[in-house]
């Protein structure tokens, strides 16, 4: 099934942004409570990739099913609630949508790229991807084709979710937590005090407007320190990409009008 594009983004106008975090306070997230909010996740494996339905205060782990596809090694909503992650080959990656209902995948695309770490997905319907390398690239879901958009000194990027507003974050196993701004073309670590873990390999956006991170351990991450506070598991999964699962009512950015208001007086 080919996902339906909804937009792409402006002009790529020469924009600067402000990246002194220390004292800026993102959607108040250092304070806000932790939603029992029900989530998907797709976990490794080389052969047929499960998937579950979890959530973050530690109720029971549910498998949904079996995609049936090798190596998923991301997760990403699309607007519409659909939902997308990427099959690792030796040779190729492929563009796959997940069905929240029965766990399997259905082939979208192929790509030339290989080793892509984290896929996300902004609310204007644009793809984007971490390699290894440090890469953060853009994937038109409609061809397959890539782009590099930016290239980071980050080599050990994993989990990469989008913010409501533009800005995406992405998980280092070594430096932490990195905030990317794909129009201005930025990348930077939000506190280089605060390094990473390999623990978390998967970022999502929780209903409370809180960043959560995980693997086989879940984590609560601030936005503005880069500190991964624990606050549960799901055991031995080897999650690889969790995304919030749609509930009647759930409006996964409900926040973005107070974002798009940050992001604006960080480019400013």
């Amino acid at each position: 099934m080919k996902p339906a594009r909804t937009g792409r983004r402006g002009t790529r106008a020469a924009r600067c942004c402000i990246w002194g975090l220390a004292g800026a306070t993102v959607l108040g997230a250092a304070t806000a409570p932790l939603q029992a909010a029900q989530f998907i996740g797709v976990a490794w494996d080389s052969l047929n990739s499960p998937v579950y339905r979890f959530d973050a205060a530690g109720g029971p782990v549910t498998l949904v099913g079996y995609s049936g596809f090798p190596g998923l090694n991301s997760l990403a909503s699309a607007p519409g609630e659909r939902f997308y992650s990427l099959a690792t080959y030796p040779d190729h990656s492929l563009l796959v949508e997940v069905d929240l209902n029965t766990g399997v995948a259905a082939p979208v695309v192929p790509l030339s790229v290989i080793g892509i770490r984290g896929l996300a997905i902004t609310t204007d319907g644009v793809f984007y991807g971490t390699l290894g390398s440090g890469r953060l690239i853009e994937i038109d879901p409609l061809s397959g084709a890539t782009h590099t958009v930016l290239q980071t000194p980050y080599t050990a990027m994993q989990g990469l979710t989008a913010w409501p507003g533009g800005l995406l974050y992405s998980w280092d196993i070594v430096a932490g937590l990195v905030m990317i701004d794909p129009v201005a073309g930025l990348a930077a670590d939000v506190n280089p005090q605060v390094g990473g873990f390999s623990d978390i390999q998967s970022l999502a956006l929780d209903s409370g407007g809180l960043l959560l991170g995980g693997r086989n351990g879940l984590y609560h991450i601030d936005v503005n320190t880069g500190v991964a506070t624990a606050i549960g598991t799901v055991g031995p999964l080897d999650l690889r990409g969790i995304e919030l699962a749609p509930e009647p009512g759930t409006l996964l950015f409900a926040l973005a009008g107070t974002a798009g208001l940050l992001l604006r007086r960080w480019r400013s």
